[in-house]
């Protein structure tokens, strides 16, 4: 007898799971249905509704705003070009792109979510109040991935930049073990470096100075011989000395 009710038991409870089984997927089919048909219903009423916003939209009142609107926001852009044209002036950036929005373009902390023309006049602003001046010498890093590769690795090779107006470009000595690498225009290297990344598909590259500099043009690069840890050249920033890998 026991057994009997075990079993039977057993088996209210198997098609008491089925029961709410079906009833579950009934009411998952039941919302899917009204949802579908809540769409069918309201289309012709959200297509009217879109209809009539745009008709609303060609009137000559609100073509008038739309062209009022974006002639104060040329104008506004206008102004805002004026004057870093001017602080461009007083800082010897002289010929810059108007798409310019970094005072430079190459340093590795660089806020690139919020770069706009409006930011580098802020920007521009406090160079031109600080007095700031680009150091004579700049570490710049370089480094090579791969694209399947997320991040770069800690190895990088260590480029320094120095003002031409203060030093002499190097001169190699044929009896020195090490031939230092260099370049005569620090502008033109940069540009050149990401003209060759773009250009080789599945190749990514970065090469960013540590400190600010404003005329590439005006500096020359000696490359360091070797590979280094990228976290120690951003930590020194040129103030302490280079290990080796």
């Amino acid at each position: 007898m026991a057994e009997f009710f075990v079993n039977a038991i057993a088996v209210y409870d198997i098609v008491t799971f089925f029961n709410d089984s079906k009833m579950k997927i009934k009411k998952e089919h039941f919302s899917t249905a009204a949802f579908v048909s809540g769409l069918v219903i309201c289309s012709p009423f959200i297509g009217i509704y879109y209809g009539i916003k745009w008709i609303h939209n060609q009137t000559p009142k609100q073509n008038r705003k739309r062209e009022e609107k974006e002639a104060a926001e040329k104008a506004e852009q206008n102004n805002v070009n004026m004057e870093i044209r001017e602080l461009e002036k007083q800082l010897g950036l002289i010929g810059r792109e108007y798409s310019v929005c970094y005072y430079d373009p190459y340093y590795y902390d660089n806020d690139n979510e919020n770069c706009s023309r409006k930011s580098y006049l802020a920007i521009l602003k406090m160079k031109v109040a600080q007095n700031y001046q680009s150091p004579d010498i700049i570490l710049a890093t370089k480094e090579y991935k791969n694209d399947m590769y997320i991040k770069y690795s800690d190895l990088c090779q260590v480029l320094v930049l120095a003002n031409k107006n203060i030093y002499n470009p190097p001169v190699n000595n044929d009896k020195e073990k090490t031939i230092l690498q260099l370049s005569i225009n620090a502008d033109e290297y940069f540009r050149q470096f990401y003209r060759t990344i773009h250009s080789i598909n599945g190749l990514d590259g970065r090469l960013c100075t540590h400190s600010e500099c404003g005329k590439y043009e005006d500096y020359f690069i000696v490359h360091i011989p070797g590979e280094f840890k990228y976290h120690e050249v951003a930590k020194t920033e040129h103030t302490h000395p280079l290990r080796t890998a």
